[in-house]
């Protein structure tokens, strides 16, 4: 019974790790995008009140105190931090809870990838009071009009979703009993013809866009007692008077909601290049390599393999924080410098730039990453691999590898250091060189 529930209880438990305020390398995709899905279902709608809106009182208009559609995070999806945290950060939660640090950082980009197509998630909410009543003037020497309102059912949400990917439109229509994430309409190809644009060295990547127009529809039976003002006249005197009446009937509010969230889109696969040796030869006394990796994604970490030995170069921390509504996101902490798996450091130099190059020269895409590497290690003399693993943030693995050729220095041979000399050739070499002061000393002389 015991090892049956632990057997159950460990991939909670094994998750319940990845929400601890520390960093950490390994990005959780998979964990995120089952608690969200979680969240969603168990919270549509939502009883949350968001911190940007105020409660109002119920009109005759609008019988809501608060309604709203929020797009919240994707998955998997990543927003990026440009610098690590500081010891002036906010200070974490303690070690020994479970949850994930708070959302802060709302106008930090947020990155999606079109090699990992995503899911995104919403919350929707709303409260109507299920009866109230409200005076209106409707005439000054009469009575106030009386407005009393009763629920007449449960509210409705109807809309759709818009979608822009890098200019392409689509929409889709929303279901709110569904009670599931929303997926871009966009196909594998579409998401593979975007492309990266920049100007004065800066990167612009592709966007995609989210809005979503809906009509939220509260059913109430209405009452009205109002008052009409009548006139009678009699024996040449005129009077008036307020004479009451009623009216009942079914009305249903619709209240409008929307919200718009825009995603960078990291895409395509990264170009290798070797630029040293460019031809994959060289002498055994110049062993290095170096290499250049054009792309589109964001590095995560990076593997070089050479002479079977692996180094690898790791970009960026991770932690996980929460929104309001519970939903996870992930959050990308890049290092100033990155960290590499062996502490002797001299065997690898890399480096990374995030700008704009068209480096069409190259046969290459436009790209927004450049990473510069420089391998030093002993290779044994003929054929060598290096091999190369580009890990993007989404978990996407990309490798490509290298022959190298070591070719060895060409010595002297034993019979060039045995050989003679002669006494008469010791004697022309000595009167050339005789000859050759005398004629410098002339020549001195005359000028």
């Amino acid at each position: 019974m015991g090892s049956k529930f632990f057997a159950k209880a460990l991939p909670l438990l094994l998750f319940l790790l990845f929400l601890t305020p520390a960093l950490f390398s390994s990005i959780p995709h998979k964990e995120i995008a089952s608690h969200n899905e979680k969240t969603l279902a168990q919270n549509s709608p939502s009883k949350i009140l968001p911190k940007e809106i105020s409660a109002q009182a119920p009109s005759i208009s609008n019988p809501t105190e608060y309604a709203y559609f929020h797009i919240g995070p994707a998955s998997p999806s990543i927003l990026s931090a440009s610098a690590p945290a500081s010891k002036n950060s906010p200070s974490p939660p303690a070690q020994n809870s479970s949850s994930p640090s708070p959302l802060t950082l709302a106008d930090e980009k947020i990155y999606i990838s079109a090699l990992s197509p995503p899911e995104i998630y919403y919350a929707w909410g709303e409260f109507h009071p299920s009866k109230f009543s409200i005076k209106k003037e409707s005439s000054p020497l009469c009575p106030q009009d009386l407005y009393e309102f009763e629920a007449a059912g449960e509210s409705t949400l109807e809309g759709k979703f818009l979608f822009s990917l890098d200019g392409m439109q689509k929409e889709i229509s929303f279901d709110a009993n569904a009670k599931l994430p929303i997926f871009p309409p966009f196909s594998k190809e579409e998401y593979s013809s975007l492309s990266t644009k920049g100007e004065n060295n800066t990167a612009s990547l592709p966007k995609l866009t989210a809005n979503f127009i809906g009509i939220l529809s509260i059913p109430y039976n209405t009452k009205r007692i109002y008052y009409e003002r009548i006139n009678s006249c009699s024996g040449g005197f005129c009077s008036s008077s307020c004479q009451p009446a009623a009216s009942q009937y079914l009305q249903t509010f619709q209240i409008p909601l929307k919200d718009e969230k825009e995603w960078l889109v990291q895409h395509s696969e990264p170009e290798f290049f070797l630029l040293q040796p460019i031809d994959g030869e060289q002498l055994q006394l110049n062993e290095k390599a170096q290499a250049i990796i054009l792309s589109n994604s964001a590095p995560s970490n990076i593997s070089f393999s050479i002479n079977n030995k692996t180094i690898t170069a790791q970009f960026t921390d991770y932690e996980i924080i929460e929104d309001e509504f519970k939903f996870l996101q992930i959050k990308r902490i890049k290092r100033l410098q990155p960290i590499l798996s062996e502490e002797n450091d001299s065997l690898l130099f890399t480096n990374s730039s995030n700008s704009f190059l068209n480096a069409s020269h190259l046969g290459a895409k436009p790209s927004a990453w450049q990473l510069y590497s420089l391998i030093k290690a002993p290779l044994p003399q003929g054929g060598s691999q290096l091999a190369i693993t580009f890990e993007d943030d989404f978990n996407n693995l990309h490798k490509k590898a290298f022959l190298l050729q070591t070719k060895q220095i060409p010595r002297p041979s034993r019979e060039f250091f045995k050989k003679e000399i002669s006494l008469p050739d010791l004697t022309g070499a000595l009167a050339i060189f005789v000859a050759a002061l005398l004629g410098l000393g002339f020549f001195s002389l005359k000028n």
